[in-house]
């Protein structure tokens, strides 16, 4: 039995309506900008319209983005079936809201007002949470009002 290290698997899914289809899978793939346009053209042909994407930022995505010459300021490219129309890059949230924890764990977070947002404060918030992580229960507008 052969043994991978990675999965590539496209889905896509409905704007308007709630359904997901996976498209696209390969073992031990990268995703270039060749695979990706392929994948985007071969999609556009049966008349699902391509309006973005998204996708983690782990190594291998990151130089597929800066193949397409994404940046903070770039956010969208030239769609390959139809180069009127641009395709939008989103980052994967649940995936943002992990490199944050991790951030906030391994480096910390200080704001302006020399708040600090680190791994204790997140022990607390678990902590007075029942051990589950959910928002703080004394979250109120008074917490904007600094």
């Amino acid at each position: 039995m052969m043994s991978h290290s990675k999965v590539q698997v496209v889905m896509m899914r409905g704007i308007l309506k709630a359904w997901k289809q996976p498209i696209y899978y390969d073992y031990d793939k990268n995703m270039t900008m060749d695979l990706l346009s392929s994948i985007i053209v071969d999609v556009e042909k049966t008349g699902f319209p391509i309006y973005a994407i998204t996708g983690d930022l782990r190594a291998e995505n990151r130089a597929l983005l800066k193949s397409l010459e994404i940046s903070p300021e770039k956010t969208s490219f030239n769609n390959p079936f139809d180069p009127k129309r641009r395709i939008y890059i989103f980052a994967d949230i649940p995936h943002m809201l992990k490199l944050l924890r991790h951030h906030l764990i391994d480096d910390r977070l200080l704001l302006d007002d020399t708040t600090c947002i680190d791994k204790e404060t997140l022990k607390t918030m678990l902590k007075n949470n029942g051990n589950e992580l959910k928002l703080y229960p004394t979250f109120s507008q008074k917490v904007w009002n600094y």
